[in-house]
């Protein structure tokens, strides 16, 4: 499942623009739609927040792919 930047940036208690800043410096894989838009990969999320000491919160997680 992929998720937005905003997404992203709840999933991992950060703003949208560290989300953006992780995508531009190559930390954090995603795919571009469009000018602006971005998707990232949620099991790829989970793995970027465990390599970089971030909290990934599986509760947000788990209401997002129930949707």
């Amino acid at each position: 499942m992929d998720v937005t930047t905003e997404q992203a940036a709840e999933l991992l208690g950060v703003t949208r623009r560290s989300i953006a800043r992780y995508i531009s410096s190559g930390k954090l894989a995603a795919r571009r739609h469009g000018l602006r838009m971005f998707s990232i990969n949620l099991d790829d999320l989970r793995e970027f927040a465990a390599k970089n000491n971030l909290l990934f919160n599986e509760s947000v997680a788990q209401k997002l792919t129930q949707q």
